[in-house]
């Protein structure tokens, strides 16, 4: 079971309010534009669904976007990142986030900004009801100089600094 879980009504909220607080001090996570990359109907969705023999029926469609925002790189410097964020389509609802960590890349090309098969993770989330987020990385997608494979912190902040950005 997961431990957050266990945490009294309480202290979620202090740990929550200590965590918000401290998000207001990091560095990125400065949006700088987004585009509409496709959009997906409930039907072309569960037409996918079906192709990939995944159990599952789509409730809505989807607008998948390509989100440019700024990053700090390992030194610190502000870079350039990407990542997609797909949400569904059904107005009036506020959505749970999903975010999804790819997996190794073998150049900055195969990353979900890019189209590949990793941002249809983020697409079929948002049809099941959850705004998907896909960092690229830092070094990879628009993001300049080498990637730090398998550097946890700059993974993760990525991700994070995605989210914040998009907000």
């Amino acid at each position: 079971m997961f431990i957050y879980s266990k945490f009294p009504v309480m202290l979620r909220s202090i740990y929550f309010s200590i965590l918000c607080c401290y998000s207001l001090t990091l560095t990125g996570q400065h949006f700088l534009n987004a585009s509409l990359v496709q959009s997906f109907s409930k039907d072309d969705l569960n037409f996918y669904l079906f192709l990939s023999g995944i159990p599952a029926q789509a409730s809505h469609g989807v607008s998948l976007y390509k989100v440019q925002y700024l990053a700090p790189h390992l030194n610190g410097a502000l870079d350039t990142a990407s990542g997609v964020v797909a949400i569904p389509s059904t107005p009036g609802f506020k959505w749970p986030v999903l975010f999804y960590q790819h997996g190794t890349a073998d150049n900055r090309e195969e990353v979900p900004s890019r189209g590949s098969f990793e941002s249809l993770v983020t697409v079929i989330s948002a049809g099941l009801g959850y705004i998907g987020i896909a960092a690229d990385y830092i070094g990879l997608g628009d993001s300049k100089g080498l990637h730090p494979y398998l550097h946890a912190d700059t993974e993760a902040s990525s991700a994070r600094d995605l989210f914040l950005a998009a907000g």
